[in-house]
């Protein structure tokens, strides 16, 4: 099957194209095999003129060979709005589809292009196999497993999370360590009509200072929901559990319902949306009286550019509103939070990043550090870069600042943290 869809795909991609706008530096590039390149000089050939149809179909062939296979059936849609019998246009849709595993419509695709051609006898063959495959249920399962080690240095490691789960822990404290993480992620895709794909995960976290045990923190999550990835947008609905470790000692069990909808609304830009619900039981031992359990709840919206003809350099911006509802009123907050952070793509495989946040958070009454209702101004603030050494490693180098200004003394602190990460994917 592979072999096969290796054929068709050469057929699309070696066939002549005219030229509109200046595809030669593009069409260069393919010919030496240099398909990232191509991607790049064809998608700005596109933004030169988005109504070009050879831009397009250029730009859909370059993205299928680079694995864009998204990217790929949105230039070839654009394509078969202007031209609907486009046989190219057509085939190259056939291709994207049965390789994003959208079986059903990768059938009517080579159909369609089957019909508009007299030699047909190749579509047929390729028609033959996906309804085999629909017979036998074809399914697609796949899994990636990322194993990071980060070498820290903090300088105030007393103050904890930024959902606020930890009190204060008195004077700051310097320490460097270890922190090591394990995450599993799977997706099964069942092969059915408008691309449903199971999603699943597991994670785990731990942390080990120098000189401050009690400040270690260990984490276990894992989720499970389904995806939905449509022409030009994705929805994602996700049931998550997570249990976290202060100190050594439990802390707080964490159940929560994800929702996220991501619409492409340019081939630069997209949108999404986010909601978090999420139930949080703290344990007895840190929380006797039950009055630290409590519901969070955050909605927000983001918006990324990509640039440079690269899903490596980007923009974003981004908010949300948030508010947990304590049963203790010292507990109860509501805010917001901005951010805006950026990455840019250099030579050898390096990317730079840096981006800030900033978060607002009112309480309902005053809790023992204070005798005013709890107000902070909290920013972060973030750079680094990241070398993919080979594919399966990247390392991560990273600073970064945080200040917190409370009107309660006890929580009015600055912290500054810089770590190196290995990270190894399977």
């Amino acid at each position: 099957m592979k072999t096969h869809y290796l054929a068709l795909g050469a057929f699309v991609l070696l066939g002549g194209m005219a030229y509109g706008v200046d595809l030669g530096p593009g069409r260069a590039a393919f010919d030496r095999g240099e398909y990232e390149e191509a991607y790049n000089q064809f998608s700005a050939a596109f933004r030169e003129d988005p109504s070009d149809l050879e831009a397009n179909l250029a730009l859909g062939e370059a993205a299928y060979m680079n694995k864009k296979y998204s990217h790929a059936v949105f230039a070839f849609e654009r394509v078969l709005m202007a031209e609907p019998d486009h046989e190219k246009a057509l085939l190259g849709m056939a291709l994207a589809l049965q390789a994003l595993g959208r079986t059903e419509e990768a059938l009517e695709a080579f159909a369609a292009v089957g019909a508009t051609t007299k030699d047909n006898a190749i579509y047929g063959e390729a028609i033959a196999e996906l309804e085999a495959a629909l017979k036998k249920g074809e399914s697609r399962f796949s899994a990636i497993t990322e194993v990071s080690i980060a070498a820290v240095y903090d300088d105030n490691v007393n103050y904890g999370t930024d959902n606020n789960l930890l009190l204060p822990g008195g004077a700051s404290k310097e320490t460097a360590g270890i922190e090591g993480s394990v995450d599993v992620y799977g997706t099964y895709d069942v092969g059915a009509r408008n691309n449903w794909v199971l999603i699943g995960g597991l994670g785990l976290f731990n942390s080990w200072y120098d000189v401050a045990p009690e400040q270690e923190v260990a984490n276990v999550r894992g989720y499970t929901g389904v995806r939905r990835i449509g022409k030009e947008s994705m929805v994602e609905l996700a049931g998550r559990a997570e249990r976290l470790w202060y100190g050594h000692s439990a802390l707080v069990d964490l159940f929560a319902a994800d929702a996220a909808y991501l619409r492409s609304v340019s081939s630069s830009d997209w949108l999404k949306t986010a909601l978090t619900v999420e139930q949080r039981n703290f344990d007895k031992d840190f929380d006797p009286a039950g009055s630290r359990d409590s519901v969070y709840v955050s909605l927000g919206q983001s918006w990324n550019h990509c640039f440079g003809g690269s899903r490596n350099n980007y923009i974003g911006l981004g908010g949300d509103l948030f508010c947990e509802d304590a049963k203790s009123g010292s507990d109860t907050y509501r805010g917001f939070r901005l951010r805006l952070d950026g990455q840019v793509e250099l030579p050898g495989a390096v990317l730079a990043y840096a981006g800030g946040r900033y978060r607002m958070a009112d309480y309902d009454d005053p809790d023992l550090f204070s005798t005013t209702e709890r107000e902070d101004d909290r920013w972060d603030l973030v750079v680094g870069v990241k070398k993919s050494v080979s594919e399966r490693l990247m390392l991560d180098l990273q600073a970064m600042h945080i200040r917190n200004d409370s009107n309660s003394a006890a929580y009015d602190y600055e912290r500054n943290r810089v770590s190196l990460t290995a990270t190894f994917k399977f």
